[in-house]
């Protein structure tokens, strides 16, 4: 397992596993609340987890946390969710699950998605992850 450090009931989340495509856990009767919202953020976007081992299933609670931050509504989770669009080419979980988490999220996620979908800089696929995002929201 991966030198990850999470207190309860984030800690729980590394031994989950794959979770389900369609039903999701619900979160906040894993104990979950507006008080774990920083560290489920950080969950999300923890590179290592990211990056893992396939067979550790800690790889899987970026996922678990980040559908946490979807079912909180955690407006705090915009920006750094965002920022994982550009692992949309290579991690198909990107592009499906966070414009979902984003319709969670709500209205406060459009100005933030409507900028980076206008971003000509960005690579195409981060942007279709956004419109798909917007649409959703919507």
């Amino acid at each position: 397992m991966m030198d990850a450090s999470y207190p309860p009931p984030l800690d729980r989340l590394l031994t989950l596993g794959a979770p389900d495509i369609d039903e999701w856990l619900e979160y906040r009767e894993l104990g979950f609340g507006e008080e774990h919202i920083p560290e489920l953020i950080r969950m999300a976007t923890d590179e290592e987890l990211i990056r893992g081992e396939t067979e550790d299933p800690a790889i899987w609670a970026p996922v678990h946390a980040s559908r946490a931050l979807g079912q909180l509504r955690a407006e705090a989770a915009i920006e750094p969710l965002i920022a994982r669009f550009h692992e949309s080419d290579e991690d198909d979980w990107v592009a499906e699950e966070l414009p979902e988490v984003f319709a969670m999220i709500g209205p406060a996620a459009i100005p933030a998605l409507s900028r980076y979908l206008q971003d000509r800089s960005q690579p195409r696929w981060p942007r279709m992850t956004a419109a798909t995002s917007l649409k959703n929201i919507a």
